[in-house]
């Protein structure tokens, strides 16, 4: 299962669909608290994270941070339209961490979800 985190519904819904239509199951969520119960009851199930920067009362990096104290191995991915300076805030992207800018579209998404994941892509004819 991949846990997908992002405040804002439209993009939530467009992300999950994509990943759901790529054949990945998807946890949608819309903060960091709403993740972080996810996480207590199903963190095994979970193969990686898909977090915004910016979450309202809790930033994306610093929830990646707390799962991987507890999972130091898994995947992230960190998307933002605001990279520079709120990431910087942040502490900056986390050891390993896979970044998507905003605006993206649904095929560069799945395309980095799979390379996080380790999978091969279509473009990797290795």
């Amino acid at each position: 299962m991949i846990l997908l985190v992002d405040d804002e519904a439209s993009i939530r819904t467009a992300v999950r669909r994509a990943l759901e239509h790529a054949g990945y199951e998807v946890c949608a969520t819309p903060d960091g608290a709403a993740a972080t119960g996810v996480w207590r009851r199903e963190g095994e199930r979970v193969e990686a994270l898909i977090t915004d920067v910016i979450l309202g009362e809790q930033n994306g990096t610093a929830l990646a941070a707390e799962f991987r104290r507890e999972r130091p191995d898994l995947p992230v991915v960190v998307i933002s339209g605001y990279l520079g300076a709120q990431v910087r805030q942040s502490g900056g992207l986390p050891p390993g961490a896979h970044f998507l800018e905003k605006p993206f579209t649904l095929d560069e998404l799945v395309e980095t979800v799979r390379t996080a994941l380790g999978e091969r892509t279509e473009l990797d004819p290795g």
